[in-house]
């Protein structure tokens, strides 16, 4: 399928929509462990420590990004990500994630995005989802960083899309630590959240007998 990319636009959302994506998609979209309350949501985004945008077609709603982000505006964490369930299969993800990289307001040098690598998949079809998400993410411009981070018990990799320009991997953890102490309480970061660097050879070896 073709898009039409003239007429396609993302833009940030406004309370009501927010509101109305979170009971008509974000719902069933995401599993309820990794549900937000919506009027954390809301009340993050009155503090200027979180944002949300839509992807249009004309006026159509196709797909949606919630965005965590600290004081210094640096980088921006993608939160949560869906293309709307009637829209998939059309391309919309990339679309959503190059419009992003043009679109998106300049003071944001780039995103930050938390992937499951694989590593710690309890079955084959786990790891065949974590595999096919890391495939669609470095075909759409987004690189592995040497962090890793583990919430909740769960192993992620970090990966960067460039918006405006790039950031050293020292930056890119202090962006990190930084937006994660506004996405969780104190008692959170220290029971539930860790962030460590690898080395390349390191995160190598760790990710050679997946891909």
């Amino acid at each position: 399928m073709r898009l039409e990319m003239e007429n396609i636009i993302i833009r940030v959302l406004i309370e009501e929509e927010i509101s109305e994506i979170y009971q008509k998609y974000f719902l069933k979209d995401f599993p309820p462990e990794e549900q937000k309350p919506l009027e954390l949501i809301l009340q993050r985004c009155r503090e200027k420590t979180y944002i949300c945008y839509g992807l249009f077609e004309n006026t159509t709603l196709v797909a949606y990004a919630f965005f965590a982000c600290g004081k210094n505006h640096n980088s921006i964490l993608m939160d949560y990500l869906a293309v709307c369930a009637n829209q998939r299969s059309k391309g919309y993800g990339g679309t959503f994630l190059k419009k992003l990289t043009c679109q998106m307001p300049n003071n944001y040098d780039g995103i930050l995005f938390e992937v499951e690598s694989g590593l710690t998949a309890k079955s084959e079809k786990e790891l065949e989802n974590c595999k096919r998400r890391m495939s669609f993410y470095l075909k759409n411009g987004l690189h592995l960083t040497k962090i890793s981070v583990s919430l909740y018990g769960v192993d992620l990799v970090v990966m960067y899309l460039q918006i405006k320009k790039d950031r050293t991997q020292e930056k890119l953890y202090e962006d990190l630590e930084n937006i994660y102490q506004y996405l969780y309480t104190k008692e959170q970061r220290e029971e539930k959240v860790r962030i460590r660097f690898n080395s390349e050879i390191q995160l190598a070896e760790e990710l050679k007998n997946l891909y």
